[in-house]
């Protein structure tokens, strides 16, 4: 019983381990927007902003999804963007940054027009 719980307990160390370093290792590579904020709505725009990540020349990915159907996807230098031809109804915002090969965790903002 000392050995299967030796061994239970050196398993979930070592998956922690592990998966600590890869997450540390995925953010620092590349780290998502940071501080992602809506900064002006309309009936048909919406507009965001959010933290540079500060790692290189990122560029910023933002799609979002209404009514299950993803819209199309918007690719940006800059940490800003004004998304336009919006209707009536619930999205998910979707951001994530690409950098040196990397893609970066994806932060969602839901935003009701």
């Amino acid at each position: 019983m000392k050995n299967l719980l030796f061994f239970i307990t050196g398993t979930l160390l070592l998956c922690l381990a592990f998966s600590t370093f890869a997450n540390s290792i995925y953010q620092d590579v590349c780290p998502p927007p940071g501080h992602v904020t809506l900064t002006a709505q309309t009936k048909i725009s919406a507009s965001f902003d959010w933290d540079d990540c500060s790692c290189g020349t990122p560029k910023y990915h933002i799609y979002y999804v209404k009514n299950g159907q993803t819209g199309p996807m918007f690719i940006t230098g800059n940490s800003e963007i004004t998304i336009t031809g919006l209707s009536a109804g619930t999205y998910q915002f979707y951001f994530y940054t690409q950098c040196d090969g990397a893609v970066s965790a994806i932060i969602v903002e839901e935003v009701i027009m």
